[in-house]
């Protein structure tokens, strides 16, 4: 049996929180298996099919500004520009506040989203 599906399109790509995106369009396919889902360079951490036109997805760590979200379907795929940006980092202290103006001061500083590291094993 061959089968014929027309090439996905997207219409609107919504960041619902730091790593949620919700994907409106048409053409995603039949079922949960049909559909990639890239942001970038990089796949997404997991993709919920939730029917032809509508897509979610959990972007993979990363850093980035006005990132390309890709769909693909049966060979086929549809890219919209711009759609993904992560959120920058936040600083919500630092210790200690001041030094001397010679500098040589030790600080530290707090905040989120400062970036991530893999501390998997290197084969």
């Amino acid at each position: 049996l061959f089968r014929t599906c027309l090439p996905p399109v997207i219409y609107f790509v919504n960041s619902t929180s730091i790593s949620n995106v919700s994907i409106f369009g048409q053409n995603f396919g039949r079922s949960p298996t049909d559909a990639f889902v890239r942001i970038g360079s990089t796949g997404a951490a997991s993709v919920a099919w939730t029917s032809d036109s509508s897509l979610g997805c959990s972007a993979a760590a990363g850093s980035g500004v006005g990132l390309d979200v890709q769909v693909g379907i049966d060979g086929q795929s549809a890219t919209f520009a711009g759609g993904f940006s992560y959120q920058g980092p936040t600083v919500s202290a630092m210790l200690p506040a001041n030094g001397p103006l010679s500098g040589g001061t030790m600080t530290t500083v707090f905040g989120s989203r400062f970036g991530f590291v893999d501390y998997s094993p290197l084969a």
